[in-house]
């Protein structure tokens, strides 16, 4: 049985690392994957295994808005062709523009439609065409991916979806390594400690929140740098400039993306999720996995679902920045409590292994498929 599954591209990210595992697990059980990308020169980052077939809907990102119109139009013909040509039982389309195009593409074909939410959708500025558009055509979707019942519960109040699954992200453990390999040993001083951050969205990820929690508390730790790993070009400028203005200087370090994070989770003295909003933080669970001791901002949605406060990690309130502050000072002083958080983050492995939640996705794609195709799935075992 043939699948199509829909995100913008495989760069850096949290949504499209579980993309590229979900292709993999869907191979693995007897697909025939095709997996498209929206943007046409994005090198991959993350490599979707073996066995699944690549198409790039080959359209560049416009900047005006006449521009976007007439590069999704672009984007949906050729996406509506490659529909028609693989004639798949399935489309699975990952965030808001893929999940629209994907079910205005296939209108009058066949294919079951799976949409699948990364972030949560009321946080998310997605601009108003995109939000009229979400709320138009998601009840046309066959079935819904939300990955907490906070987001699972925008979406039917929102957009009338049906069939709404709730599938956490998954920790891949042991973390892989890939190209670029940073040593962190090249980018911090010997006998020098750091907190972590690691994203490629700056302001999602708060990491300006997080340079000013730091810089009000960078005084009392002088051994101690930021480190943020995974921003660059234009939003490590902008991070730059923050940290200027806080007066930290050369204390905040940006080494950029590494295919080596695990490294640096390793190294870290204490991980700091800063975020405005999330969907499920894959970074959170990434770092706790490598038994790092955790703070995180409380933000919606996910870390309330993966720290218990106080035992396997911090949660501090969204838009508290002293707490925030004042929460990394505790872990910075107390190595002790830094030991026992990081003991008891390892949890994550187990709760959140890839091979449970893998079932969780089977479970959401095998309701849309009618009886017939799963039987037809079935009898190729």
């Amino acid at each position: 049985m043939r699948a199509v599954v829909l995100i913008d591209s495989l760069a850096g990210g949290g949504a499209q690392r579980v993309t590229a595992a979900l292709c993999r697990d869907l191979v693995s059980d007897r697909y025939a994957v095709t997996l498209a990308t929206l943007n046409a020169d994005d090198v991959d980052f993350f490599d979707p295994g073996a066995g699944v077939e690549r198409a790039r809907l080959g359209a560049a990102p416009a900047r005006s808005f006449a521009g976007k119109s007439l590069v999704n139009i672009q984007r949906l013909r050729r996406l509506r062709a490659l529909l028609k040509a693989k004639d798949p039982a399935i489309v699975i389309a990952m965030m808001t523009p893929c999940a629209v195009l994907s079910l205005v593409a296939n209108l009058g074909l066949r294919a079951r439609t799976l949409v699948c939410e990364r972030n949560f959708p009321g946080r998310k500025r997605i601009g108003a065409a995109w939000s009229l558009l979400r709320k138009i055509f998601y009840r046309l979707a066959d079935g819904h991916v939300a990955q907490t019942r906070e987001g699972a519960d925008w979406i039917i109040r929102h957009t009338r979806a049906r069939n709404v699954h709730i599938v956490p992200n998954p920790v891949l453990w042991p973390l892989p390594v890939r190209d670029p390999v940073r040593d962190p040993s090249n980018w911090v001083g010997r006998h020098r400690f750091f907190v972590l951050a690691v994203g490629t969205k700056w302001h999602q990820k708060g990491f300006d929140l997080l340079i000013k929690a730091f810089a009000s508390i960078a005084v009392r730790f002088p051994e101690w740098d930021l480190v943020v790993l995974g921003v660059e070009h234009d939003g490590a400028g902008a991070l730059r400039r923050f940290a200027d203005a806080e007066g930290l200087g050369s204390r905040l370090i940006l080494p950029g993306l590494a295919g080596n994070v695990g490294e640096w989770y390793q190294g870290a003295g204490v991980f700091v999720l800063s975020s405005r909003y999330e969907g499920f933080p894959n970074v959170l669970l990434e770092a706790m996995a490598t038994g790092c001791a955790c703070v995180a901002v409380d933000c919606d949605t996910g870390p309330r679902d993966i720290i218990e406060d106080g035992v396997s990690g911090r949660l501090v309130a969204a838009g508290d920045t002293a707490a925030l502050a004042g929460a990394i000072a505790e872990l910075i002083e107390d190595a002790g409590k830094r030991a026992r958080f990081g003991r008891a983050a390892l949890s994550v492995r187990e709760r959140f292994d890839e091979t449970r939640i893998m079932a969780k996705w089977r479970g959401a794609i095998e309701s849309v498929l009618p009886n017939t195709s799963r039987r037809r799935k079935q009898s190729c075992r």
